[in-house]
């Protein structure tokens, strides 16, 4: 079961439509992300892949999240939700920047911030992603370390 799923995910990820493999004047810019961010994104889904020291996959999670939409005006992003009968709302002040050839996204800031690469861009998807270091997963009611995870979270816009 564990090898099915894995060859799943293989199959998933290397296809070749994927979203790294766009044409030329289909790339993400700063710019583009700046315009087409701006309206109301859904998460589709996630998937996070842990490897060893030689690049060696350990394992593969990844969940669906069902409908839950996030609103991004030019400065910030805001969702809501019902949390044990308390309606929350929450908003994050983001910032979209280039570092190093990259276009990556600041939520917050301080403490709570998140920082994340985004990959790929559309006027109906959009890609992000995350590396880490040193980082823990549950196996067999054990917490193992992985070299290096690579976390990936697919929005879809909400039309």
């Amino acid at each position: 079961m564990k090898l099915n799923f894995l060859f799943l995910l293989f199959v998933l990820f290397s296809c070749s439509t994927d979203k790294d493999e766009v044409e030329p004047d289909q790339k993400i810019n700063e710019k583009k992300a700046k315009e087409q961010i701006i309206g109301t994104w859904a998460i589709q889904g996630n998937t996070t892949l842990y490897y060893d020291n030689s690049g060696g996959l350990l394992h593969a999670a990844s969940r669906g999240t069902g409908y839950h939409p996030y609103t991004f005006t030019s400065t910030t992003r805001s969702n809501s939700f019902w949390i044990e009968g308390a309606f929350i709302r929450d908003e994050l002040p983001y910032t979209i920047y280039t570092e190093d050839g990259k276009v990556l996204i600041r939520l917050g800031d301080g403490p709570n911030e998140n920082i994340n690469e985004i990959t790929y861009m559309d006027s109906k998807e959009m890609v992000w992603r995350q590396e880490a270091s040193n980082a823990e997963y549950f196996l067999n009611s054990r917490t193992e370390v992985a070299a290096k995870s690579v976390w990936n979270q697919i929005y879809r816009r909400v039309e």
